[in-house]
């Protein structure tokens, strides 16, 4: 019977042997890294006025895609843009009479309802897969925060 001991066998040159180095881990180490993970992100972006800190969040990350760094631009400029609309009207519905008062205050509420269904609109077509886009405000958007 022939022994199947490997010590037994003839030694090695270890010299002679050659090492293939290991597969290179073709994720990158961020953990938003896997898309359902990614579109959550965005979704968090997306939400009105609490979306403002994940946005700063994802603009602020070197390593954030193309795709991150818009969406969070356009919710940064769409809360910017309510921000403003919502503090003039608010002040300037002090100011004035009370015929005027009233009509401010209700564009108002016009307004800040139109940002709340703007960007569930916007959270729907990003769960959908389709082209998160606003005309004019992708423009305004990447001008001021790129």
């Amino acid at each position: 019977m022939s022994s199947s001991n490997p010590l037994d066998s003839d030694p090695v040159d270890l010299d002679s042997l050659t090492v293939n180095p290991l597969p290179s881990n073709p994720l990158p180490s961020d953990p938003l890294f896997e898309q359902p993970l990614q579109r959550l992100q965005l979704l968090f972006c997306l939400v009105p006025v609490l979306g403002v800190i994940p946005s700063l969040w994802t603009l602020s990350r070197p390593h954030s895609t193309s795709q991150q760094k818009r969406v969070s631009r356009l919710a940064l400029t769409l809360a910017l843009l309510w921000l403003c609309a919502y503090s003039l009207l608010t002040f300037s519905a002090g100011q004035t009479s009370e015929i005027l008062h009233l009509r401010l205050l209700f564009l108002d509420a016009l307004v800040t309802s139109g940002y709340f269904v703007l960007c569930l609109g916007l959270m729907v077509r990003l769960w959908k897969r389709q082209k998160v886009n606003v005309p004019g405000v992708n423009q305004l958007s990447n001008k001021y925060f790129s």
